[in-house]
């Protein structure tokens, strides 16, 4: 940390106590691709790639994907990589390209239908981190070192990733196939966040921000259920999703597999600098257990 920390957005959030439940960007789609080549700040607008690769993925942009860039610093050449993942079926499509031109012969519709190559199906779980610096000089400061121990810790993908929403809860990832987003993780808690992922389990409950793939009520619904029933359901597909309905301003009613829980939305107490490009401190709401009742 420099001399001016109280100017880190990261620092701000945790100075204020801002709480993570249900803070994830809700994609329940998303395309990660592999350029070789430096981000900007804006990261996938302004990508340096034919009109014809930019076409491809703009388009699925408007169909509702959220794109994403990734890399290693490790790979300078041999066939780029490409995820497809559906979070809301829990499926992820990894492929191999031989260029970024490759991306044209991509049947995106199909993968989004399942319909896939049975050896491009992801069957363990891969790990994308935001190291975006040029974006937010928390994520570089704070997510290089998260990056590194995941790399260190398994031989499962890793990999550095743009902007994933949030920086001022860096260093922030999320988890594939289930788009399970974390903030603010100690790079001591990798290791055992690596092990729950390969066995499927809820774990670091207090580091989740939620499931990419769901609205942020419900990603807060599910927190909520799992940390006070911490001995039921501890696998990840224990919880699932029925309904998530507004029942009045700043009030919602999710219905999972598990129980009814009613969230609300309420100021936090201080503001908080939202990015470090932010010159003033701003308001910030967090998202509140009302009621819950088992099923």
């Amino acid at each position: 940390m420099n001399q001016n920390e109280d100017e880190w957005c990261s620092v701000s959030s945790e100075d204020a106590h801002e709480p993570l439940v249900g803070t994830a960007a809700v994609a329940p789609q998303i395309v990660a691709v592999e350029l070789r080549q430096p981000w900007t700040a804006r990261g996938f607008p302004e990508i340096d790639v034919s009109d014809a690769v930019r076409a491809v993925l703009n388009r699925q942009k408007a169909d509702g994907a959220r794109i994403q860039l990734i890399r290693q610093p490790q790979r300078d050449d041999g066939p780029l990589r490409l995820f497809v993942i559906d979070g809301s079926r829990d499926r992820t499509w990894a492929l191999d390209l031989n260029d970024e031109a490759a991306l044209t012969d991509v049947d995106f519709d199909a993968l989004w239908r399942g319909e896939g190559p049975d050896d491009a199906r992801l069957t363990r779980p891969a790990y994308l981190i935001c190291t975006h610096g040029r974006r937010d000089r928390c994520c570089a400061l704070k997510g290089m070192g998260v990056y590194q121990a995941f790399a260190d810790g398994t031989d499962a993908e890793v990999w550095q990733t743009t902007h994933l929403g949030g920086h001022r809860f860096a260093p922030t990832l999320t988890v594939l196939p289930q788009l399970i987003c974390y903030g603010r993780l100690p790079i001591e808690d990798v290791p055992d966040v690596i092990t729950a992922h390969e066995a499927n389990r809820a774990h670091a409950l207090g580091r989740w921000r939620g499931r990419m793939a769901w609205p942020r009520p419900a990603q807060a619904a599910e927190i909520y259920y799992r940390m006070a029933h911490p001995d039921q359901g501890p696998m990840l597909d224990d919880v699932r999703l029925e309904s998530c309905d507004p029942i009045e301003e700043k009030a919602w009613r999710v219905v999972l597999s598990t129980a009814v829980v009613e969230i609300v939305e309420q100021p936090v107490d201080r503001p908080v600098r939202k990015s470090c490009r932010d010159d003033v401190l701003k308001p910030v709401s967090q998202l509140v257990m009302r009621t819950m009742t088992a099923r």
